[in-house]
């Protein structure tokens, strides 16, 4: 479990770069993808090393579930990263936070890649994780 949340923290760190400070939108897709491999790369090699084993599915649900853990922390990151910078507004971050709650922050920025994003990185921490 330990290296599939140090993957994860790397693919949140990840999610914010792309998402946050570079802001693009359909690279995400590009950024699920890896946080989804890393994430099970980690639980695997974690749990195995190098040795022979047949799928676990336990593993494989750990590996989802930290994956869709690492998006979630990277968007929260994305949303307080934008409503600090931004433009036009001298309220302190919490006042922006209590007038765009992080749902309502989120279900803006969800369509029309979020559905994918997150099936991106269910399935690849799933298969990498076997």
């Amino acid at each position: 479990m330990a290296f599939g949340l140090g993957a994860a923290a790397l693919g949140a760190a990840g999610w914010w770069l792309t998402g946050g400070l570079f802001a693009l939108a359909a690279g995400l897709l590009v950024v699920s993808v890896a946080l989804g491999w890393l994430v099970g790369t980690g639980v695997a090699w974690g749990a195995w090393g190098e040795r022979a084993h047949a799928p676990d599915r336990g593993l494989r649900g750990l590996a989802v579930g930290l994956g869709l853990l690492a998006w979630l922390v990277g968007s929260f990151a994305v949303y307080v990263f934008e409503l600090a910078f931004l433009p036009q507004s001298h309220l302190p971050l919490l006042t922006k936070m209590a007038q765009l709650p992080f749902l309502d922050f989120t279900l803006q920025q969800f369509m029309p890649y979020g559905p994918f994003e997150l099936i991106l990185i269910a399935l690849f921490a799933w298969r990498a994780a076997r």
